[in-house]
């Protein structure tokens, strides 16, 4: 079981270097930096919506309801509770980035063999 979580760690060290959140010399880059203060929300996709540039130019209801999209839990809604009536434009924009971040975030734990916690449970 020790080599499984060992080779469970390396991993997903393999995805954060190929996300830049770890130099290739193993030391947190500044994605990394800022990841390591944020203690709720899905780290890595917070993290890299950020350094996308998915706050930039938004008002403060805005940037609120963009951040609320990535600390929230699987299944915690569906797309019928989104009332597109009040909500800024933005949100559908950051939303559709959110949702790409993800899957690539996916993908990269796919490659590196990286076990999804959600998928287990």
């Amino acid at each position: 079981e020790g080599l499984i979580k060992n080779t469970e760690f390396k991993n997903k060290i393999r995805v954060l270097k190929e996300l830049g959140f770890i130099t290739k010399d193993d030391v947190l880059d500044v994605k990394g930096k800022f990841a390591q203060h944020i203690s709720s929300a899905d780290i890595v996709i917070l993290t890299m919506f950020v350094f996308e540039g998915g706050l930039i130019s938004l008002k403060d209801d805005e940037m609120i309801a963009s951040l609320a999209m990535t600390m929230t839990k699987a299944g915690g809604g569906s797309e019928d509770d989104i009332h597109p009536d009040y909500l800024p434009p933005s949100f559908f924009e950051n939303k559709t980035l959110i949702e790409e971040l993800g899957n690539q975030v996916v993908e990269l734990e796919d490659k590196f063999g990286v076990q999804d916690e959600l998928k287990e449970a």
